[in-house]
């Protein structure tokens, strides 16, 4: 078998980890040694040929623990760098939407505003990862988008004006919603809030209106929380109490 000393002092290389594993991996499978038999200490050779392999498959265990983990610690580094990217890059995509959201705050009531904020709304549902499909019209009823949270398909509307949404609007929004599917629901995005008569005027069975305001979006961007749980927590309210928004002063936890 030769010295194992001499051979188990491998550099402790990639190469010679490799290199040791592959002539390990031969000889731990040795189980007799028929080029033994014709010397006269045969009995002494073989006990020490044993003893040797035992001390690979001791070390060429070892070595292949060395080796995983490794390829473990380099692939957690690699993980972690990704997401570290990711991170990075999620924080700059919300600081920007937060900068925009407020420039086309400063503009609202304009047409350039008014076109701007769909623009806004749907890369921040990408951000989101809320599966979501473009806007679409049908039927002459355009609808700005819909989305799907917790298994709840809603249609979207957004409203980027300087007045507040009033009973009307909510009753064509209704209109919209109750020509699709009879389970669809609504989510309204209306930047300068709702009316006195727009919150009862969406406050009916099945509560299938939802209201969003500027307080709900500014909460995204600025990382306090996520649009998909600020939606939740306003369908959790409407299922409990029929009322269509919640302020976020009573988010609470």
């Amino acid at each position: 078998m030769g010295s194992i000393d001499s051979l188990l002092d491998l550099p402790q290389t990639d190469r010679g980890r490799s290199a040791l594993v592959t002539m390990a991996g031969f000889l731990t499978e040795r189980t007799s040694f028929p080029d033994l038999e014709r010397r006269e200490d045969a009995a002494a050779k073989r006990k020490e040929a044993r003893n040797a392999v035992s001390q690979w498959q001791a070390r060429h265990s070892k070595q292949q623990e060395a080796m995983q983990s490794g390829k473990d610690r380099v692939a957690a580094r690699k993980r972690f760098g990704e997401q570290q990217r990711q991170a990075t890059q999620s924080r700059q995509t919300l600081q920007r939407l937060a900068e925009t959201l407020d420039a086309l705050a400063r503009s609202l009531g304009t047409q350039r505003a008014g076109y701007g904020f769909p623009a806004w709304f749907h890369e921040l549902l990408d951000l989101s990862e809320i599966p979501s499909r473009k806007p679409c019209v049908r039927k002459g009823r355009e609808i700005d988008r819909s989305l799907t949270v917790s298994g709840t398909t809603c249609l979207v509307e957004l409203k980027f004006t300087a007045k507040q949404a009033g009973g009307p609007d909510i009753d064509t929004f209704l209109g919209k919603i109750t020509a699709k599917a009879g389970s669809a629901m609504g989510v309204r995005v209306s930047m300068s809030g709702n009316s006195s008569v727009a919150k009862p005027e969406a406050s009916r069975d099945r509560t299938p209106v939802w209201l969003l305001d500027h307080s709900h979006l500014h909460r995204v961007p600025g990382g306090i929380t996520g649009l998909d749980d600020v939606v939740n927590r306003i369908r959790r309210r409407a299922a409990q109490t029929e009322e269509p928004c919640l302020a976020v002063e009573d988010f609470g936890g």
